[in-house]
């Protein structure tokens, strides 16, 4: 070959152009999904089989709504919530605000329900009444530091 001076030189441009060809090819064959830096991907594990369970909105947090006796020893009116963030962990700290709507009859409260933390990722809400039976919604949000977030739970009480 007459381009390169000895072989030594033509083995290194070689080798350059197949390692670059082959990033670029790497690079084009990704599912489109991008991350943060740093940010591990995102997995949520729900805990129990009765639960309501969904991921907020900008998917920064899961929430896994609980009303089994049993399970976290609450009463009637009381359902504990279980917050983990994108990393799977534990959400201590966090400012829950939480409202009840039914949309059929637009009847609610935009007052926002006691809730109290006990730790461990767990919350409780207290004096959950829902006036009457229906299609509820449960609004969430979540606040902890500057990261906020919120979903929203659509159930039946009957």
């Amino acid at each position: 070959m007459r381009f390169f001076k000895n072989k030594e030189v033509m083995m290194k441009s070689i080798f350059l152009v197949v390692f670059m060809t082959f990033f670029l090819f790497a690079g084009c064959a990704t599912n489109g999904t991008s991350q943060s830096p740093g940010v591990a991907k995102t997995k949520f594990t729900k805990h129990f089989d009765d639960s309501l369970f969904k991921i907020t909105e900008k998917e920064l947090f899961s929430v896994e709504i609980i009303t089994d006796k049993k399970a976290l020893e609450i009463d009637k009116n009381t359902a504990g919530i279980i917050i983990h963030d994108r990393k799977d962990t534990d959400v201590e700290g966090a400012d829950i605000r939480v409202t009840r709507w039914l949309p059929k009859n637009s009847q609610g409260s935009e007052e926002t329900m006691k809730v109290r933390e006990k730790g461990n990722g767990l919350y409780v809400i207290e004096k959950l009444n829902l006036l009457m039976e229906g299609n509820w919604e449960l609004r969430v949000k979540i606040k902890k530091g500057a990261i906020e977030d919120s979903v929203t739970f659509h159930f039946n009480n009957k």
